[in-house]
């Protein structure tokens, strides 16, 4: 009689410790998935308000490309002088960003679901050059191991800086 006791209270306790693992695990997951969406989408963000004015044509942003996909653009490092090209592209589902100077390329996530970058003038409509280019709308979502998707949508204002 014993033993049938102690067989169920271990087989009750046995299950609860396992779903409780589970559970343990899985919230990990999505903490970790979420650190890295906050993370990417605020060092992309900081990235973007640092594109200088184009010195040929002060009026424009110094963009070199902008797809919905990817952007690259100049600008100056603190010293004032220094120009880094920086570039933010995709490769299957990691999210890189890259410096010309000093030359490197850096992994901001490797769980990318999407990147959508939607370029915008003052008054709210479509930008088309970049001369109208004010602010950058960032669609980032990643996706954890168990394919479910996590989106962000920031909005950044670039900088006015001449």
């Amino acid at each position: 009689m014993v033993m049938v006791i102690l067989g169920i209270l271990g087989v009750t306790l046995s299950t609860l410790l396992s779903t409780g693992v589970g559970a343990f695990m899985a919230g990990n997951k999505v903490a970790d998935t979420l650190s890295k969406l906050r993370l990417s989408s605020e060092r992309i963000a900081r990235e973007l308000r640092t594109v200088r004015r184009d010195p040929a044509a002060t009026t424009d942003f110094d963009f070199l490309s902008r797809t919905p996909t990817s952007v690259q653009f100049r600008r100056f490092e603190n010293n004032g002088v220094t120009v880094t090209t920086v570039t933010l592209d995709t490769s299957g589902t990691n999210l890189r960003l890259a410096y010309n100077t000093p030359p490197g390329t850096f992994t901001l996530s490797d769980q990318l679901g999407s990147l959508a970058l939607t370029y915008w003038q003052q008054d709210g409509t479509a930008a088309t050059s970049d001369a109208n280019v004010a602010f950058v709308v960032i669609e980032l979502s990643l996706t954890d191991s168990n394919g479910n998707s996590y989106p962000q949508r920031t909005r950044v204002a670039l900088r006015n800086r001449q």
